[in-house]
């Protein structure tokens, strides 16, 4: 199962803030925060997290 806190090293990882990924993923900053602070549950969250690319600078680099 892919976790919230796998989910928080992965956008990291990957080259993504959590103000830049949101609307890439459908949601607001706050909605992102709530769930990968855990006070709230969002299984689609967390897919869309794991399926998100690496940033442009990131493929760059």
């Amino acid at each position: 199962m892919f976790t919230r806190e796998r989910a928080k090293v992965e956008l990291k990882r990957r080259g993504w803030s959590y103000r830049r990924v949101a609307p890439e993923l459908g949601v607001t900053y706050q909605h992102l925060c709530l769930v990968l602070t855990g006070k709230r549950e969002s299984r689609r969250l967390l897919k869309a997290i794991k399926e998100i690319p690496h940033t442009e600078e990131q493929r760059a680099a």
